[in-house]
């Protein structure tokens, strides 16, 4: 009769595994020629004379919180958006909210960045924020239906939302 012993465990083998990081590691600190060749090159460059160093340092306005125009856009929305979502104040669930967000954002960026030939009808399609950001054109859709406030105390989300898209977008008019 064979004794009940329990067979040892057998530890992974990691041979494979750490023969595969040594040799990125090695890779990692051996020196790189093409960098070197590159830092040759713009050094080069530098003592030429064909460019010169920055000193690093954002230039004022061009930083993204001394944005002068694009802040002004920013405390706008804000302010409608606040506006506009205190009157669903404990009616809006995660997806219902996230959903208008995206109908917002929707709105913004299809907003027209240049307005001198928006009312020509022989001219191409104003650019807007969407062009640069999916770099496709899209036009945005209508609304699907009319939406009144008694549609912000009813059952459907979907309503209250759409009513409040439309309110942000009347509120708006930037």
């Amino acid at each position: 009769m064979p004794l009940p012993f329990r067979q040892r465990p057998q530890l992974p083998n990691n041979k494979y595994l750490a023969v595969v990081r040594a040799r990125h590691l090695k890779r990692k600190l051996e020196k790189n020629p093409y960098k070197e060749d590159y830092v040759k090159f713009m050094d080069g460059v530098f003592k030429d004379g064909d460019a010169e160093e920055t000193d690093g340092s954002p230039k004022e306005g061009n930083t993204c919180h001394m944005g002068g125009v694009w802040e002004r856009q920013i405390r706008t929305v804000r302010s409608v958006m606040s506006s506009v979502l205190t009157q669903a104040t404990g009616r809006l669930d995660d997806t219902s909210l996230r959903t208008f967000f995206y109908e917002a954002m929707s709105i913004v960026n299809n907003r027209p960045l240049t307005t001198d030939t928006i009312n020509d009808p022989k001219s191409v399609e104003p650019l807007t924020p969407n062009h640069f950001l999916t770099m496709k054109t899209s036009v945005p859709l209508p609304p699907p239906g009319n939406f009144v406030e008694e549609d912000l105390y009813g059952r459907k989300r979907w309503r209250r939302v759409q009513y409040l898209t439309e309110r942000f977008w009347s509120a708006r008019n930037i």
